[in-house]
Protein backbone atom coordinates (compact mmCIF):
# COMPACT_ATOMS: atom_id res chain seq x y z
CA UNK A 1 0.00 0.00 0.00
CA UNK A 2 1.47 3.28 -1.03
CA UNK A 3 0.93 6.55 0.77
CA UNK A 4 -0.97 8.01 -2.17
CA UNK A 5 -3.37 5.05 -2.14
CA UNK A 6 -3.86 5.52 1.60
CA UNK A 7 -4.65 9.20 0.98
CA UNK A 8 -7.33 8.24 -1.51
CA UNK A 9 -8.88 5.77 0.94
CA UNK A 10 -8.74 8.38 3.71
CA UNK A 11 -10.44 10.96 1.51
CA UNK A 12 -13.11 8.48 0.43
CA UNK A 13 -13.78 7.51 4.05
CA UNK A 14 -14.28 11.15 4.96
CA UNK A 15 -16.59 11.81 2.03
CA UNK A 16 -18.67 8.68 2.64
CA UNK A 17 -18.91 9.41 6.35
CA UNK A 18 -20.20 12.94 5.75
CA UNK A 19 -22.64 11.70 3.10
CA UNK A 20 -24.03 9.05 5.46
CA UNK A 21 -24.48 11.71 8.13
CA UNK A 22 -26.32 14.04 5.77
CA UNK A 23 -28.48 11.30 4.24
CA UNK A 24 -29.43 10.19 7.75
CA UNK A 25 -30.52 13.73 8.55
CA UNK A 26 -32.57 13.97 5.36
CA UNK A 27 -34.26 10.64 6.11
CA UNK A 28 -35.06 11.69 9.67
CA UNK A 29 -36.45 15.05 8.56
CA UNK A 30 -38.58 13.39 5.90
CA UNK A 31 -39.92 10.97 8.51
CA UNK A 32 -40.55 13.99 10.74
CA UNK A 33 -43.02 15.35 8.21
CA UNK A 34 -45.31 12.42 9.02
CA UNK A 35 -44.50 12.00 12.71
CA UNK A 36 -43.22 14.96 14.72
CA UNK A 37 -41.22 12.68 17.01
CA UNK A 38 -38.64 12.18 14.29
CA UNK A 39 -37.99 15.92 13.96
CA UNK A 40 -36.32 15.98 17.37
CA UNK A 41 -34.17 13.02 16.38
CA UNK A 42 -33.26 14.77 13.15
CA UNK A 43 -32.13 17.90 14.98
CA UNK A 44 -30.14 15.81 17.45
CA UNK A 45 -28.61 13.91 14.55
CA UNK A 46 -27.51 17.16 12.90
CA UNK A 47 -26.20 18.59 16.17
CA UNK A 48 -24.31 15.51 17.37
CA UNK A 49 -23.75 13.48 14.22
CA UNK A 50 -20.44 15.19 13.52
CA UNK A 51 -19.00 13.26 16.49
CA UNK A 52 -19.61 10.00 14.64
CA UNK A 53 -18.07 11.44 11.49
CA UNK A 54 -15.00 12.56 13.44
CA UNK A 55 -14.58 9.20 15.16
CA UNK A 56 -14.95 7.37 11.86
CA UNK A 57 -12.36 9.52 10.12
CA UNK A 58 -9.92 9.20 13.04
CA UNK A 59 -10.44 5.44 13.16
CA UNK A 60 -9.80 5.07 9.44
CA UNK A 61 -6.69 7.24 9.74
CA UNK A 62 -5.29 5.11 12.57
CA UNK A 63 -6.07 1.91 10.68
CA UNK A 64 -4.34 3.17 7.54
CA UNK A 65 -1.28 4.33 9.51
CA UNK A 66 -0.98 0.90 11.16
CA UNK A 67 -1.26 -0.83 7.79
CA UNK A 68 1.39 1.42 6.23
CA UNK A 69 3.71 0.84 9.19
CA UNK A 70 3.30 -2.94 8.88
CA UNK A 71 4.00 -2.87 5.16
CA UNK A 72 7.08 -0.68 5.60
CA UNK A 73 8.36 -2.92 8.40
CA UNK A 74 7.90 -5.96 6.17
CA UNK A 75 9.72 -4.28 3.29
CA UNK A 76 12.62 -3.18 5.47
CA UNK A 77 12.86 -6.62 7.08
CA UNK A 78 13.00 -8.24 3.64
CA UNK A 79 15.74 -5.81 2.61
CA UNK A 80 17.79 -6.60 5.73
CA UNK A 81 17.30 -10.34 5.21
CA UNK A 82 18.47 -9.99 1.60
CA UNK A 83 21.59 -8.09 2.70
CA UNK A 84 22.51 -10.71 5.30
CA UNK A 85 22.20 -13.56 2.77
CA UNK A 86 24.56 -11.92 0.31
CA UNK A 87 28.21 -12.68 1.12
CA UNK A 88 30.24 -9.51 1.38
CA UNK A 89 33.57 -9.19 -0.28
CA UNK A 90 33.33 -12.34 -2.36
Amino acid sequence: MTISFARVLYLLAGIVSVLVWLVGAVILFSLGEHDSGFTGWAIAHLALGWVGVLLTVVGVRVLLEVMIAQIRTSQHTAKIAQQTRTPRGF
